[in-house]
């Protein structure tokens, strides 16, 4: 548990270098990435703070989890639709919604990606 902020920060940290697309590639696929999005950002009660609303500053771990979840919904819209079904379908929002909510918004598609 202490690990977790230095080893998500080195991922990160993976991600924003040349050749990080290939890293992202195979983060979002990895099953261990969607097991940890869904443990620590949606069942979870430790982390219950962990995405802060905005305005308020997030933990390491948390900006973290949040810069690298970002990439992966906007880069693969499979991946931003299996984190939604999973935190829909977890009912878990009142108890866990300062998580959940700020999931939800890296979530929504954007504009120019909905077709009429």
């Amino acid at each position: 548990r202490a690990a977790l902020p230095s080893f998500y920060s080195l991922l990160e940290c993976m991600l924003a270098m040349k050749g990080g697309r290939e890293c992202l590639d195979v983060l979002q696929s990895h099953r261990n990435w969607e097991w940890a999005t869904k443990y620590l950002m949606i069942e979870s009660l430790e982390y219950v703070q962990l995405l802060r609303p905005a305005g308020s500053e997030p933990s390491v771990l948390g900006a973290s989890l949040h810069a690298m979840v970002r990439a992966c919904c906007a880069a693969f819209p499979t991946f931003r639709q299996r984190i939604l079904a999973t935190a829909l379908a977890a009912k878990k929002l009142p108890a866990n919604a300062s998580n959940i909510l700020p999931l939800l918004s890296l979530c929504m598609a954007e504009p120019e990606e909905l077709v009429l």
